[in-house]
């Protein structure tokens, strides 16, 4: 069960957003595709990088910068969710802001998750 009941949005994609198609192709910092992809499929909260203290997006960490309002959680990745046709089955919080996000309306910079993967794969 979720120690938080909601969260948060980035009020807005900005341009460093690795789900964004203006961020910096493979840059990911210290983590791979198949980790962003690991928490879609696993509804992981993936809180905004201009928020994040240190390296570590550690489940527990993120949940409670979240809960004490140090966080909030990355716009361009509920809007992939979105775009990906992927809708949480367990997370309350996830559902939440994806219904917010979709009122609010999405932006045309965001990245599907299979767009993701492809911005972000070096071939080389």
């Amino acid at each position: 069960m979720e120690a938080i009941k909601s969260a948060n949005i980035c009020p807005k994609l900005c341009s460093e957003c690795p789900f964004s198609t203006n961020s910096m192709r493979g840059w990911l910092a210290d983590y791979t595709v198949q980790d962003i992809q690991d928490y879609v499929t696993h509804e992981g909260l993936f809180p905004c990088h201009k928020t994040v203290k240190g390296e570590s997006l550690d489940q527990t960490e993120v949940q409670e910068a979240l809960a004490e309002g140090k966080s909030v959680l990355c716009r361009g990745f509920v809007e992939s969710m979105i775009k990906s046709g992927k809708m949480p089955k367990y997370s309350a919080v996830l559902k939440e802001a994806i219904r917010k996000v979709k009122e609010q309306g999405l932006n045309g910079d965001s990245m599907s998750m299979f767009d993701f993967a492809k911005h972000h794969t070096i071939k080389r």
